[in-house]
């Protein structure tokens, strides 16, 4: 059976192949995710729409044949070698759309946020009173956040005098707020930068299992953990972080205040060191100098 596509339904397919094919060009923003509006009525359920066929059953497994799907790849494949074009305007939108929502949370603070620079249930390390913080919001399932998590700790260790405090953000999946509770428990124990940094280098799967085995690795206590992570302190804790989040602007993860300035996306040592030097002492490296 050959298939019969009108004009809008290879434009919806070309979309489908573009999407796969910018994927690899994803910017420090790719792990955005909406931070959800919990203050927003719910809004009116639209009417129910006729339905569609399913291009999978319910357990997985496509509904397309081997020749059909290989005759689908086909039409993509050629597509794109008749139309470069569209592929090259495909990226070229879609980094654009990621500039301008980049741009569009950065900026300086006029007037902080409560809860912002200090709150009982956010982890920091550092002087307690530093004169200088950096805020950094993240999620254990972005992939950019586990990227930064190793310039991040070698910055701490050189800036013993600045406050960096862990707001968590869990903006990804359930599995973020799991591991969000256990990493905020951790600080209980006085290992939390530990913990943390052990779930930023996990690469696994996040549930309750692979929590215990790292909570075992750094030595952590499994048993309190588990029992702390349900507290209702530290629900209040993370949802906190999501209204600051929304305050700010912040459209995902990662997500840093340095200071009053916010930055928006992954950065790297070098950036951070001179996002510090700018912000804390006044100095501006030339960008001949970078």
């Amino acid at each position: 059976m050959r298939f019969a596509f009108s004009l809008s339904s290879r434009l919806a397919l070309l979309a489908v192949c573009l999407s796969f094919a910018i994927s690899p060009f994803a910017s420090p923003l790719a792990h955005a995710a909406t931070v959800p509006d919990t203050t927003a009525p719910a809004a009116a359920a639209a009417p129910a729409a006729a339905p569609l066929p399913a291009p999978v059953t319910a357990d997985g497994k496509s509904n397309f044949s081997d020749a059909q799907r290989s005759e689908l790849f086909g039409m993509m494949r050629q597509y794109i070698l008749d139309n470069p074009q569209a592929l090259i305007a495909s990226v070229e939108s879609y980094y654009n759309k990621q500039n301008t929502e980049k741009t569009s949370q950065e900026g300086r603070i006029e007037k902080a946020p409560t809860g912002l620079y200090d709150t009982p249930q956010t982890p920091f390390v550092g002087p307690k009173d530093a004169k200088f913080s950096i805020v950094y919001f993240f999620d254990y399932n972005c992939g950019f956040c586990k990227q930064v998590d190793l310039d991040l700790r070698r910055v701490i260790s050189e800036e013993p005098n600045v406050k960096f405090l862990f707001k968590e953000l869990p903006i990804l999946n359930e599995s973020s707020e799991l591991a969000a509770r256990w990493a905020v428990a951790a600080n209980r124990q006085g290992k939390y930068l530990d913990y943390h940094s052990a779930l930023m280098k996990f690469a696994g799967k996040i549930d309750e299992e692979s929590l215990m085995k790292l909570a075992k690795e750094v030595g952590l206590d499994p048993a309190k953990l588990k029992i702390d992570a349900s507290s209702p302190d530290i629900t209040d804790g993370i949802n906190t972080n999501v209204d600051l989040a929304r305050e700010l602007g912040v459209r995902g993860t990662p997500f840093f205040v340095f200071g009053k300035e916010k930055v928006p996306g992954a950065v790297g040592y070098t950036k951070m060191k001179e996002l510090i030097a700018k912000e804390r002492d006044g100095i501006v490296v030339p960008q001949a100098a970078r």
